[in-house]
């Protein structure tokens, strides 16, 4: 019986049945199922399917590729019990037919429509309920994860469909007089899409018939700044409206919600101002004539062109006031680096909120990063005389004088601004000490030892809130002339609101200075910092502050991040730049981040938490590094960096391996991590590599630009296994000519050998046999000369397999001979064991099985304490066992060794064994799951780019067709064999493609 799914895409895309998820591993599988879905139950054209997979950057056969798709996906599904006629084939493409199943997308329109029928029938608390339930089928956004732009207008769609969902709701919300419960909701809603109108509207109806006219009239002037600002435009008519009837009073609160009470004054009815004005009883002073003392407003002038930062402003804005889900709060942090906007964005807030605290608002710049910063005591001097305390009377003792300040606060509410903290100390007596006050601080440091503080890290600007700080200052015509070089602007600011600053008010103050001009002064690293710049203002003075406070060992430290040339690092770098340990560097790792000069970046695939430098700020501590550190010293920190890098990925070669052969190694200088530290990183290599992917190619490259030759070509060749594990060939192939050229600079011939050697391997991988001998031949030649008979036999053994691809077998078997009497001699098994495998590989390929059987079986005996080898080695007995017809054998084999390989992580030993394993289930019988596993094969030969795992394949579906007895399907899978065969130069293989094909067509005449 066919089980019911569970498609959903209002989210990460998935299909579940009976709670259990359906594996889509594939990126063109969930492209495809996501079109197929979005248009259920109609046909979806390949066309179509092809673009929202590949976009404009076709494969050379797309018809035949979805196809697989489509087998994988049908697969997948058959496997879970959807049983037949899911995805059906419909020229000119596909549909899905969901008839029993469920999809969230129609479901959302099933819940729209009976919503907006009881909203016909004026029933609202049934609309909100469908509203709802509809907007809860949302997990995310549409198709998370996907970006293919041809699913674009439709993903765009369903976003639009959820945001009119919620304003629907909304609006019945209202009508229900759930104005108290909506204003938090709206709110945040309001926050994440500032540009929608209604949901603006609806928020300053609840903020007006909660008591909140003030915050509903001053939302008003927000939507009219930000719509002129942004669109040119006025506020439509309802909001206007609106607007216009809070201001006359004409608004009326609904009948299902009352207005909110006002305290009343004791004794009698005055209005609620009056009862504050005089909240302490003191009618004595003004009975007397003396003037009431007016609240204290300390706040400096806001930023007149402050952009950006609406989520945080929203959120600040609802902590500080109640407004938020967690009620008001009296403690928020705000923290981040230096120049990144904190006091520009607290006193923003401040201003916004400043009509909930009528009785003042006190601030204070503490100097926090400066020398002296500010002292408790005074400032509660300060403090205290703003609010009415004569001098006379101000305690002489720190704890006295913070208790008569709390008191003085007791029955107020004000807001307390607290800008450039240096830490908890300075700021712990500066705090309200009961719940109607609240204090907002500013700090480069994170105040975590703050209790019931909230806490905002503040990041950078995003880059179009960079580019309209920059309209707005010098004028949006001015950015129009040249958008190109206001776009390097902006990268040049790095998203640091300080660096924008600058660079505008500078623009402003040269408006006959083009664009360009400058952009070009930015881009110069040199001068970066020195054009950075403008009155008062000054990055590098900034950084410095945060810079003077470090410690020696924290200043060095971070001087010496600078020499990392990553985009991003783990702790463990830190160990060899400051030659001390691993704990060490990373107890001032985190120092430095808790200065706000390193970022935390995430963790990476290993666990291990990323850091990494602001642009701005590398080119500090690079300025630092030039003035305070000797060269000598830095060239060592490099080295011992460079010597890390080449420990790691030695290690990591040898797990991948199974041990540390068919490579030659430089002299290039180790630096060890400690052991225990190695396994955590690398206990996994091929999750470490692709931790540190991007790190070791530039670590090549750094040690090509500091003549580090013999790390350089070692760091190369060394992390061949771990490119060719990824099918990175990309990076195989630059940091090998990286290295060429440094060897090459540098008259090191052994060095030039090994990457000659090196790029025969990834010119052999490609299948570009003739550019993979010419590198061999050099290589080989300049081994000769150096006399390095190990390099000889490496580069030899790669030298022979190429030639049995191109069926010079004779000259394939006397180099696989030589080279293993040489790797005998110099004591390299592994590689030895390799030549084994391929010799007795030749033998079976050419039909002499006894022979394949004793170098198969020595092979594998070689390699038991080698996953990976003893895998390969296994592999070929498999196919040993099929030559002879030994089936069940076969099977038995190619099983135990998809197990290792998958364990191993092995992507290219996995597509072999799926090949392996689906011909046995062919010649078995079993062709339903033979069909399964060739598929799989082939997508993962397709996916890693070996055609030499594909051209079996195709052969192996070819039998299959046969045995279903369909000869059209078989000639089919043959004619690409033997395109592909004949595309990579494969002779043998071309030849056994035309041998099939003569056979095909032999039976096909005599039937």
């Amino acid at each position: 019986m066919q089980k019911a799914f569970e498609f959903r895409v209002l989210g990460p895309i998935s299909a579940t049945v009976r709670g259990q998820t359906i594996p889509l591993t594939a990126t063109r599988q969930k492209a495809a199922l996501a079109t197929l879905l979005l248009d259920a139950g109609r046909v979806v054209s390949v066309g179509r399917l092809a673009e929202a997979i590949w976009g404009g950057r076709l494969p050379r056969n797309p018809e035949n590729q979805i196809a697989i798709c489509i087998s994988a996906l049908r697969r997948a599904f058959s496997n879970a019990g959807a049983g037949a006629g899911l995805i059906e084939t419909h020229a000119p493409g596909y549909l899905v037919r969901l008839d029993g199943h469920f999809l969230d997308i129609e479901r959302a329109k099933e819940l729209e429509a009976a919503a907006r029928k009881a909203l016909a029938d004026e029933d609202h608390e049934l609309a909100v309920d469908r509203f709802r339930e509809a907007i809860g089928l949302w997990r995310g956004p549409v198709l998370a994860g996907l970006t293919s732009p041809a699913l674009g207008p439709e993903v765009a769609r369903w976003e639009e469909k959820r945001l009119v969902l919620a304003e629907e709701c909304a609006e019945s919300e209202l009508r229900l007089g759930r104005d108290h419960e909506l204003v938090s909701e709206l709110t945040a809603f309001v926050a994440a899409n500032p540009l929608r109108e209604r949901p603006r509207r609806q928020l300053m109806l609840s903020l007006y018939r909660t008591g909140r006219q003030a915050d509903a009239l001053s939302l008003y002037q927000d939507t009219r700044k930000l719509l002129d600002r942004e669109l040119g435009l006025e506020p439509g008519p309802e909001i206007r409206a609106l607007h216009d009837a809070i201001l006359k009073g004409t608004l009326r609160v609904t009948a299902t919600e009352s207005a909110p009470r006002r305290p009343e004054r004791p004794g009698g009815g005055s209005s609620a101002n009056d009862f504050r004005a005089n909240r302490n009883g003191d009618d004595t002073e003004q009975d007397s004539g003396k003037a009431i003392r007016p609240p204290p407003q300390m706040l400096p002038a806001g930023t007149a062109d402050f952009a950006g930062r609406d989520a945080e402003t929203s959120a600040l804005s609802a902590a500080l006031t109640g407004d938020s889900d967690h009620g008001k709060l009296e403690v928020v942090a705000i923290s981040g680096p230096g120049g990144i906007g904190k006091t520009a964005l607290a006193i923003t807030v401040a201003h916004r909120v400043g009509d909930r605290f009528p009785d003042g608002r006190l601030y204070v710049n503490l100097n926090g990063a400066e020398l002296p910063p500010a002292r408790p005591m005074q400032v509660l001097g300060v403090f205290l005389r703003e609010l009415g305390v004569d001098n006379a009377i101000l305690p002489d003792s720190l704890p006295q004088r913070a208790a008569m300040y709390r008191s003085a606060l007791a029955s107020r509410r004000i807001l307390v601004v607290l800008d450039n903290a240096a830490d908890e100390t300075q700021v712990q007596h500066l705090l309200p000490g009961s719940g109607r006050s609240a204090a907002l601080i500013t700090s480069r440091t994170r105040l975590t030892g703050l209790d019931g503080a909230e806490h905002l890290e503040l990041g950078l600007l995003p880059d179009h809130d960079v580019m309209t700080l920059l309209a707005r200052v010098t004028g949006p015509e001015r950015i129009g002339e040249d958008p190109a070089a206001a776009r390097e602007l902006v990268q040049c600011c790095g998203g640091l609101p300080l660096a924008v600053r600058i660079v505008s008010a500078r623009l402003a103050a040269r408006k006959h200075q083009r664009l360009s001009r400058f952009a070009r002064r930015l881009t110069d690293e040199g001068r970066r910092l020195d054009e950075m710049k403008h009155g008062s203002l000054e990055v590098r003075a900034s950084i410095a502050l945060s810079y003077r406070s470090l410690s020696r060992d924290a200043r060095r430290l971070f001087r010496r991040l600078a020499l990392v040339e990553a985009p991003d690092f783990a702790a463990w770098v830190g160990a060899p730049l400051m030659g001390t340990s691993a704990v060490t560097a990373e107890d001032l790792m985190e120092t430095l981040v808790d200065a706000q000069l390193v970022d935390v970046f995430g963790r990476d695939e290993t666990g291990q938490v990323r850091y990494r430098l602001h642009d701005l700020v590398r080119l500090y501590a690079r300025e630092r590094a030039a003035l305070e550190e000797k060269p000598a010293d830095r060239n060592a920190a490099i080295v011992r960096m460079m010597g890390t890098w080449l420990a790691l990925v030695e290690q990591a070669h040898e797990r991948i391996l199974g041990g540390n052969f068919a490579v030659i190694h430089g002299s290039g200088e180790r630096w060890g991590l400690d052991r225990g530290l190695c396994d955590e990183l690398i206990g996994e290599p091929s999750v470490w590599y692709e931790a540190e992917r991007q790190s070791i190619v530039a670590a090549i490259h750094q040690a090509a630009d500091h003549n580090l030759d013999e790390h350089c070509w070692d760091l190369a060749v060394s992390s061949i296994s771990l490119f060719g594990t990824r099918s990175h060939y990309d990076e195989w192939r630059e940091t090998h000519e990286t290295a060429l050229s440094a060897v090459r600079g540098a008259l090191n011939m052994r060095g030039e050998a090994a990457v000659h050697t090196g790029l025969g391997d990834l010119y052999v991988t490609l299948h570009r046999y003739e550019e993979a001998s010419e590198h061999l031949r050099q290589a080989l030649a300049i081994f000769s000369t150096v006399n390095e008979r190990h390099g000889y036999a490496v580069a030899l053994r790669k030298a022979a397999y190429a030639d049995s691809v191109v069926g010079n077998l004779s000259q394939a078997f006397a180099k696989y001979e030589e080279a293993k009497r040489i790797l005998h001699d110099v004591g390299d098994r592994g590689a030895e064991t390799h030549v084994v495998r391929w010799i007795g590989q030749l033998h079976l390929e050419t039909g002499n099985f006894d022979q394949a059987e004793h170098h198969l079986t020595r092979a594998a005996e070689m390699s038991s304490d080698s996953q990976r080898s003893h895998a390969q080695a296994q592999y070929r007995l498999g196919e040993l066992a099929l030559a002879r017809g030994e089936t069940p054998q076969a099977e038995a084999v190619f099983t135990e060794v998809l197990r290792i390989v998958t364990e191993i992580r092995d992507r290219r030993g996995r597509g072999y064994a799926l090949h392996g394993l689906g011909l046995a289930k062919v010649r078995q019988g079993d062709l339903s799951q033979a069909e399964v596993l060739l598929t799989e094969a082939r997508i993962e030969a397709a996916e890693i780019g070996d055609h030499l795992i594909e051209i079996p394949t195709l052969l192996a579906l070819a039998e299959y067709e046969q045995a279903m007895s369909r000869p059209e399907g078989a000639l089919r899978y043959l004619r690409e064999a033997e395109s592909l065969s004949d595309r990579i130069h494969a002779s043998l293989w071309l030849q056994r493609c035309r041998n099939r094909i003569a056979e095909l067509r032999h039976l096909a005449a005599h039937k």
